[in-house]
């Protein structure tokens, strides 16, 4: 069962097959005239060159009998000899494989051939070259050529994906270099303003995008611009000490636009139409004046939630109001009475003044009064008229 051997065989027609290196190979011979049967291997070489076509890079040898089996030394350029039939033959190299079939019979040298593959960022003008970080997927991410774009390197000629990452952002692609070896990324001018109400004036806030991290957008301040990948960002605008953000695919629209609001800020008295005159202010980053400070007043803001505090009368109340719903912000006083008329003085921020049916905040303030009833603590709230003693 094994060659080298014998065995008695009646004369006549016989087919013989001879299994070796996992492969068979089969003959007819009639024994009655010749009972010797002879078969022989021949010598297979396997090389990998580079896109030169004369260097000899080493991959990873294998060929296809029966399963995968080791070529040789298993590292081209490398031998062996194997039965003169037809292989599967594979290199790997650079972590990807390509496989050829060969009848070695006919041609015994086995050879593979790498493709000079380079890697480019270019800017939106399409001419200035970039410097981003390049990589390509080959049983893992690999660093490509330098690692740096523009770059190039010996690739197998079969299908990649590649990467480029420019300013914390990543795009990829994926491309048969056997077709194409050039692999070529862009970037796109990304434009980011702040405008106001009217849609027009444009207005200057802090500008930054999000890769990995929030970042400088262009100059920092809108409006501005700066060459970002093609894919999608989160995009922050800070002004009057508050901040929006938006998501953005800027390889569909690199125009990031962010508006204000007019907010207005009114205190009413309790009859709903009378403007009081109050202090206006906006809690963002810290209490901050809000428009000309003194209620009836308005400004731009951003569209988000603020809290808002009106001072009158020595006292303040806050309200919490998302003004991208609802950019009235609307305070309103209550008139107190003094059923005994003998209310002298509340305390404020210090003790004040107490006139019948004037118009305070609601909230908890203590009252004196002149006919010797103790000071009381009274909550003042909204709606009607509130009477004290």
């Amino acid at each position: 069962g094994s060659t080298t051997t014998s065995m008695e065989l009646l004369p006549t027609n016989y087919t013989f097959r001879v299994t070796y290196g996992g492969a068979s190979v089969q003959k007819k011979q009639d024994v009655s005239s010749d009972p010797n049967v002879a078969f022989q291997t021949t010598v297979v070489s396997m090389k990998l060159l580079a896109s030169d076509g004369t260097t000899e890079l080493n991959g990873t040898a294998e060929y296809y009998a029966g399963g995968w089996n080791t070529f040789g030394s298993g590292s081209t350029t490398t031998t062996m000899e194997l039965l003169p039939t037809n292989y599967t033959f594979r290199v790997t190299y650079g972590g990807a494989s390509v496989q050829k079939k060969q009848d070695v019979s006919s041609d015994p040298a086995v050879v593979f051939q790498t493709t000079v593959v380079s890697m480019k960022l270019l800017a939106s003008d399409g001419t200035t070259e970039l410097n981003g970080t390049a990589e390509y997927y080959a049983g893992g991410w690999k660093a490509f050529g330098s690692g740096s774009t523009t770059t190039s390197m010996e690739l197998l000629p079969t299908n990649y994906t590649f990467r480029v990452t420019y300013a914390g952002a990543s795009v990829q692609v994926k491309q048969d270099v056997s077709s194409d070896p050039n692999v070529v990324f862009q970037t796109t001018v990304v434009s980011m303003k702040l405008l106001a109400s009217d849609g027009t004036t444009e207005l200057t806030g802090k500008a930054e995008y999000y890769a990995g991290g929030w970042k400088t957008f262009g100059s920092g301040s809108t409006t501005t611009s700066m060459e970002l990948l093609p894919t999608n960002y989160t995009f922050r605008v800070t002004y009057a000490g508050a901040s929006v953000q938006l998501k953005q695919d800027v390889s569909s629209d690199p125009n990031v636009v962010f508006q204000t609001t007019v907010v207005s800020m009114q205190l009413l008295a309790s009859d709903g139409t009378t403007e009081l005159n109050g202090t206006a202010e906006y809690y963002a980053s810290g209490w901050n004046t809000f428009g000309s400070g003194s209620t009836t007043t308005d400004m731009e803001v951003l569209p988000t939630n603020y809290t808002f505090r009106v001072t009158y009368a020595g006292a303040s109340v806050q309200i919490k109001q998302d003004v991208s719903s609802n950019p009235a912000v609307v305070f309103q006083t209550v008139a107190v009475h003094s059923d005994s008329e003998t209310a002298t003085q509340y305390y404020a921020s210090g003790w004040q003044t107490f006139t019948q049916d004037m118009e305070l905040l609601p909230g908890d303030y203590p009252f004196r009064f002149s006919d010797g009833t103790p000071q009381t603590t009274v909550t003042i709230t909204a709606g009607g008229v509130n009477h004290i003693h």
